[in-house]
C-alpha cells in the first residue's frame, strides 16, 4: 500500500471551492434576471456560460471526488449515510427555494405560467446536490463490491460513453422524465431540461477527482505534480474554451442542454479546467496572508450551507419579490451583478454565523 504522506487540508482545494461558491450567487442571479437574448452576449453570457458553466459545477464535483479520498471514514456505509443525508438536504432545498415561493407567488398573482406550471419539475428535478447524493451512493456501491480504482474509472468512463447514445431520451410523460432525468439526459419535444446533472453524464468528473485524490494524498512533491499536470491542462483548456466561445458550439452554444448534457470532449475540457485552476491556486495560496487563508478555509468548510442559503435568497428575491413588484425580474446586467454579489456577501456571512452556532 502506498504511504499517505500528504494528508490534512489541501489549501488549494479550499481556495477552489471558495472561489466557486462566492461567485455562484451572482451567476444564479444574473441568469434569473436576464432574458434569453441577454444571455447570448456580454456579462450575462460570461456569468452564465463561462464562469457559471465549466468553471463552476465541474470544479465543485472534481473537488468532491478528491474529498472522497480525504474523508476519515472510507467504508461503504459511511458513503451510504452521506448520500442519503445529502439527498434529503437537496429535496428540502427545492422545497424552500422553489415550492414555497412559487405556491405563494401563484396564490398572490394567479400567474400559472410563472409559478404553477414549472413547480413539479422545480420540486422534484435534479440539481448538483441531487447528483452529488447519487454519486455518493455510487461510491458506496463500488466500495461495497470492492472495485479497484482502475475498474471504478473504467465504469465511470463506460457510463460517460453510454450517455453519448442516451442523451435526448423522452419518455413522453413529465413525471417519468423528471424521475429518469436523474440518471440519463432527458429532454422533451419542447427541449425543456428535465435533467440538469444526470448521473451517467457527470459521474466521470468526481471519479476523475477521486483518482487524482489518490495520487495527491501520496504525493511527495506537489509543486512538481501540479506543474506536470496543470500546464498541459491549461493549454488544452484555453484552446478548447476559445474554440467553443468563438464558434458558439458545444457547451458554449445556445440553450441549457448544451451544458447540462455536454458531450465528452466538453466534459474532458471541464476536467482539465479544474486541474489547471487547482494548480494555479496552489501557487496563489503561497502569496496570501494567513488571515485571508483562514477566511477561505471557513467558507470552503461551509460550502453546502452557503450554497443552500444563497439559492433560497436568490429565488425569493428574483422570481418572487422582483416579479411580483415589477411584473418581471429582468434587470440591467450591471444591476443583476451587483445584486448577486450582495446576496453572496449576505448568504456567506449568514452561513458562517449559523454554522458556528450549530
Amino acid at each position: 500500500m502506498t504511504e499517505e504522506i500528504n494528508s490534512g487540508r489541501q489549501l488549494e482545494l479550499d481556495l477552489a471551492k471558495a472561489f466557486v461558491i462566492v461567485n455562484l450567487a451572482t451567476i444564479h442571479t444574473v441568469i434569473e434576471c436576464s432574458s434569453d437574448e441577454m444571455l447570448e452576449s456580454g456579462l450575462p453570457y460570461f456569468f452564465d456560460t463561462v464562469l457559471g458553466g465549466p468553471l463552476a459545477a465541474p470544479m465543485f464535483l472534481f473537488c468532491m471526488g478528491i474529498a472522497f479520498v480525504y474523508t476519515k471514514r472510507q467504508d461503504a456505509s459511511a458513503f451510504l449515510y452521506r448520500g442519503i443525508k445529502l439527498g434529503i438536504v437537496a429535496f428540502l432545498l427545492n422545497v424552500f427555494r422553489f415550492f414555497i415561493p412559487f405556491m405563494l407567488g401563484y396564490a398572490i398573482s394567479g400567474d400559472r405560467e410563472q409559478y404553477l406550471e414549472p413547480v413539479l419539475y422545480r420540486l422534484f428535478g435534479n440539481d448538483v446536490l441531487q447528483f452529488s447524493s447519487l454519486c455518493m451512493l455510487f461510491i458506496c456501491f463500488v466500495k461495497k463490491i470492492r472495485l479497484p480504482d482502475y475498474a471504478i474509472f473504467l465504469l465511470a468512463l463506460a457510463m460517460r460513453l453510454a450517455a453519448e447514445f442516451l442523451t435526448g431520451f423522452d419518455c413522453g410523460n413529465q413525471v417519468l422524465n423528471v424521475i429518469l432525468g436523474h440518471f440519463i439526459a432527458v429532454e422533451d419535444s419542447a427541449e425543456m431540461v428535465f435533467s440538469d446533472f444526470p448521473l451517467l453524464n457527470w459521474t466521470i468528473i468526481p471519479v476523475t477527482g477521486y483518482i487524482f485524490g489518490k495520487r495527491l494524498i501520496c504525493c511527495k512533491d506537489k509543486k512538481k505534480l501540479y506543474l506536470a499536470l496543470s500546464i498541459p491542462s491549461l493549454l488544452f483548456t484555453v484552446f478548447w474554451f476559445a474554440r467553443g466561445i468563438i464558434t458558439t458550439t458545444g457547451m458554449f452554444g445556445e440553450g441549457q442542454n448544451c451544458y447540462y448534457h455536454m458531450r465528452s470532449l466538453d466534459m474532458l475540457s471541464s476536467i482539465t479546467a479544474a486541474l489547471a485552476c487547482i494548480g494555479i491556486y496552489y501557487f496563489i495560496i503561497k502569496l496570501l496572508p494567513k488571515a485571508a487563508m483562514k477566511g477561505i478555509v471557513a467558507v470552503s468548510a461551509a460550502i453546502t450551507w452557503v450554497y443552500c442559503i444563497q439559492w433560497i435568497i436568490v429565488m425569493w428575491t428574483t422570481d418572487f419579490a422582483l416579479y411580483l413588484l415589477l411584473g418581471s425580474q429582468i434587470l440591467p446586467s450591471n444591476l443583476s451583478v451587483l445584486l448577486g454579489y450582495g446576496i453572496s456577501v449576505i448568504s456567506t456571512g449568514l452561513a458562517l454565523f449559523l454554522r458556528k452556532k450549530r
